[in-house]
């Protein structure tokens, strides 16, 4: 697969495609969905699309494109979470420091109340 990427890790799955512009990406994508929504089938696992999401990374404006999977579009999101690191649309260290920084608070609370 040209300009796409698969990155697994357990049971969480990343699909990561490039294009010259968001429809060119995105056709790609689905079409990387479609092969494992087939070969998904095919060896009988199934895949949870509630926990599924699609996240553009881009500096660009762009119209968002609806992601199926299994004939259910994938929600679209702004972030997200792969491997403890949330990563957000930009790719901006911001969202995941500040889940870092409000978890930290936390557990010092906990530490000190509890």
């Amino acid at each position: 697969m040209e300009n796409q990427t698969v990155a697994t890790f357990a049971d969480d799955t990343a699909v990561l495609t490039l294009g010259n512009n968001c429809q060119e990406s995105m056709k790609k994508l689905q079409d990387a969905a479609d092969k494992i929504s087939n070969w998904s089938r095919l060896w009988r696992i199934k895949i949870n699309e509630t926990k599924s999401v699609q996240v553009n990374f881009t500096n660009r404006k762009f119209d968002q494109i609806p992601l199926i999977i299994n004939g259910k579009p994938v929600p679209y999101a702004n972030e997200a979470k792969y491997l403890g690191m949330t990563l957000d649309t930009r790719l901006r260290w911001k969202a995941h420091v500040k889940k870092k920084e409000r978890r930290t608070r936390y557990k010092i609370q906990q530490k000190y109340t509890g």
